[in-house]
């Protein structure tokens, strides 16, 4: 687990001003990364196949609403 992962799963009124300004620091890296044109910056994974080819099976038609 990422330093910055274990951060968000504490309660947020306990985090210490340390722990705020890590978060900070860790956003405004990524940040200057999407402005710099970084191709990894702000990417999530692609959802899987198997969850894709269920939501591309069912259409609104095939629903008796």
């Amino acid at each position: 687990m990422s330093d910055l992962t274990e951060l968000f799963s504490r309660d947020p009124l306990r985090l210490s001003k340390d722990d705020v300004r890590a978060i900070v620091l860790a956003y405004r890296e990524k940040r200057k990364q999407f402005n710099l044109g970084g191709t990894l910056a702000g990417k999530v994974k692609p959802a899987p196949a198997k969850s894709m080819a269920l939501a591309n099976a069912v259409k609104s038609d095939d629903l008796d609403i």
